[in-house]
């Protein structure tokens, strides 16, 4: 298996209408996103499936780079709750500091327990994750690399 890692993921937003829909059913992005273009993080595990998404999106890379820098240092430093909840008779969690959302699960579960265990993964999989902020290519043109950094 290879190693967690975050990845980037460009998207758009046009009258209030995020596209792709982030960060996923039955949630509401964090904060106000900027109109127009807007980057966000994915955790991938080690086995290649999504973990965990950012809870905002960002205007630029930069700011996307410093979540994950930020995500890190609370879930290190443990200075971060987690709230798990049923939404829409599916389980969710959030991971929150300070008050602000910074993380949530990539998808919902039909099960508590499976819930808990995809926290338990995310918990472990951002310490040693590789950040790989990749800026995908217009059609034709090959990816351009962002940003890759590795901890």
């Amino acid at each position: 298996m290879t190693r967690p890692r975050f990845l980037c993921v460009l998207g758009h937003r046009t009258g209030g209408v995020l596209a792709p829909a982030w960060p996923g059913p039955g949630r509401t992005v964090a904060g106000s996103p900027p109109e127009g273009s807007w980057v966000a993080w994915r955790l991938l595990g080690s086995n290649h499936r999504e973990v965990a998404r950012s809870a905002s999106v960002f205007p630029d890379m930069e700011a996307c780079l410093r979540d994950v820098t930020r995500l890190r240092t609370v879930v290190g430093g443990g200075d971060f709750e987690c709230v798990v909840d049923a939404v829409g008779g599916l389980w969710g969690w959030v991971v929150t500091s300070a008050g602000t959302p910074l993380a949530v699960a990539s998808r919902l579960y039909q099960r508590q327990r499976e819930c808990d265990y995809s926290y338990n993964v995310f918990l472990a999989a951002v310490p040693a994750a590789a950040v790989v902020m990749d800026l995908p290519g217009a059609r034709g043109r090959q990816p351009s690399r962002a940003v890759v950094a590795s901890e």
